[in-house]
């Protein structure tokens, strides 16, 4: 009928105004492990963040159990980050099942993802 309106919004997307830098959930390889090639597994944290990331991994039984803090800091990307089937002191740590929780935030938004990594020494 020739009427229009208009009429502006301002919209802000979640909690730093823009698009995660956290482009996927974290993973471990090999798993389970050890391997042929080395006793350690890597955590693969995928974040495209240059500087501003941090990233946590603590370790747990399947009980739940602390068993090992085994990064928390600043990350870069390219940085490797392993376990080496040690808890805090230093000991070897039983066969099983172990929960990593991994915590990662980068450009105003943050992720937390649990894994489940399997350690199994063959002698």
């Amino acid at each position: 009928a020739g009427n229009s309106a208009t009429r502006s919004w301002t919209y802000r997307v979640g909690p730093g105004g823009g698009p995660s830098l956290i482009v996927g959930p974290p993973y471990n390889w090999p798993n389970p492990f050890p391997n042929r090639n080395d006793n350690v597994t890597h955590f693969v944290i995928p974040i495209e963040e240059r500087i501003g990331a941090t990233v946590q991994i603590k370790i747990y039984d399947f009980a739940g159990t602390f068993v090992k803090t085994v990064f928390d800091g600043a990350f870069r990307p390219g940085m490797d980050i392993i376990w080496n089937a040690t808890n805090e002191g230093g000991e070897l740590v039983a066969n099983g099942v172990y929960l990593a929780h991994v915590r990662m935030s980068a450009g105003g938004h943050t992720r937390e993802d649990i894994l489940k990594v399997a350690f199994s020494n063959p002698k």
